[in-house]
């Protein structure tokens, strides 16, 4: 049996809720969006393409759920890390066979 962990990093607009898909791109559903799959090159990506409004989204496969994280947030970048920490323990919470 083997254990999955699967979590995206996502920038989303916080008012359209619009997905960052990249080249200027949006998208609705997040499976469509862009993984940085690192919160420091999606809060830099933000930055740097100067998008305002943006939010940091870990979204979660197993269990599903997501954390967000306004990308001007004091701390932004800390509170991601220790959430992803937290949630890449052993034995995480989605076993597949």
């Amino acid at each position: 049996m083997a254990h999955c962990f699967v979590m995206k990093v996502l920038l989303r607009h916080a008012e359209s809720r619009l997905y960052y898909a990249a080249n200027d791109r949006w998208v609705t559903y997040p499976a469509k969006a862009h993984d940085f799959e690192d919160v420091d090159l999606a809060i830099g990506a933000a930055v740097r393409e100067q998008l305002p409004e943006m939010e940091v989204v870990l979204s979660f496969d197993c269990p599903p759920g997501e954390l967000r994280l306004p990308v001007g947030a004091k701390g932004a970048r800390k509170q991601a890390r220790s959430a992803v920490s937290e949630c890449l323990l052993p034995d995480a919470l989605c076993r597949t066979e």
